[in-house]
Parts: structure tokens; C-alpha cells; sequence
């Protein structure tokens, strides 16, 4: 009986080994391709700020970006915040799991990086423009200062300007 329950602990032992090895093996895989999956957002979301952010991509050295300034109209503004919150929600849905330290680092920075960008567009501020006296309600320094924890202090300095007197057409030479 004891040779037949060592040999039956052995080839437990064996097919234990195997599976632990196996597991490894599936975790490798699930790690390339959580990795795969983070690296291919992250290169969407390059080409997309790329696209949307002309300085951002004049820093980056693409050069199509030089004469152009990113839009603000209330459209453009719109269109990257749903656009960024996509990114985000995808970010949130990788399995952090089964990344790698480094991957879930690079994961970590870029939710980061998205939710100080949504932070830039969702500023809600509430006071009364006009402070004749019978509106009631904070004026723009004080709701500044007591819902965003800023405070607005003034100062007179020299400032830069530039005077046009008058604009001509060029003549031609």
C-alpha cells in the first residue's frame, strides 16, 4: 500500500506541477494581451490627441499642427470631453489584474492623466454677476475662492501692448 500511495502522490505531485505550469503559462498569455490591449489604447489616444490638439501636437514634433490653434468652439469642447470619458471608461475596464507592474503603472498614469483633463471641463461655479443691491448671491472673487479654494488677488503691473493705427493693403512691386 505504500508503494502504490507514494507512486499515487507522485503523479498528483506531477499533475499538479503541470497545471501550476499551465496556469503560468495562461497567465503570460493573459498578460500579452491585457498589455497589447493597453498599449493599443494608449496609441489611440496619442494619434487622437494628435489630432485634436495642434500645440500638443507641434510639441510632438508633427509638424502639421504649426499653424493652427485647437478649437473652442462649444462643439470642439463637447466633442473631446465625450471623447476623453470614452478613454477613460476603457481605461477603467482593463484588468488591472492581469497586467504587468509596469503595465498597470502605465494604466494608473493614464486614468490620471484622463481624469485631471475631464477635471479641466467639469468647473461648476455658482454666483451673481450684477451685485447692485438687491441681488443676493456671491460675487465672482468670493464664489472663486470659497467653492474652488482660490483666491483672486489684484495687482497693477506694466503689461505688453501692441496699438495698430492703420492697416493698408500691400502695393504691388
Amino acid at each position: 500500500m505504500t508503494g502504490s500511495g507514494g507512486a499515487r502522490s507522485v503523479t498528483a505531485a506531477l499533475f499538479g506541477a503541470v497545471a501550476f505550469l499551465a496556469s503560468g503559462l495562461g497567465y503570460a498569455d493573459d498578460t500579452e494581451q491585457a498589455e497589447a490591449r493597453l498599449d493599443a489604447l494608449l496609441a489611440e489616444y496619442r494619434t487622437y490627441v494628435l489630432a485634436e490638439d495642434p500645440v500638443a501636437a507641434t510639441l510632438a514634433g508633427v509638424a502639421s499642427g504649426n499653424d493652427r490653434l485647437p478649437g473652442v468652439a462649444p462643439e470642439d469642447l463637447e466633442r473631446r470631453l465625450l471623447a476623453e470619458r470614452r478613454f477613460l471608461a476603457r481605461v477603467r475596464d482593463l484588468d488591472r489584474k492581469s497586467l504587468s507592474d509596469n503595465g498597470r503603472l502605465n494604466a494608473e498614469l493614464f486614468e490620471w492623466v484622463l481624469n485631471d483633463s475631464l477635471g479641466s471641463y467639469d468647473l461648476e461655479l455658482e454666483f451673481t454677476p450684477d451685485q447692485s443691491a438687491d441681488n443676493v448671491g456671491a460675487s465672482l472673487f468670493t464664489a472663486i475662492q470659497e467653492q474652488l479654494g482660490l483666491k483672486l488677488d489684484s495687482q497693477r503691473a506694466p503689461v505688453e501692448v501692441l496699438v495698430i493705427d492703420r492697416l493698408e493693403r500691400p502695393t504691388p512691386d
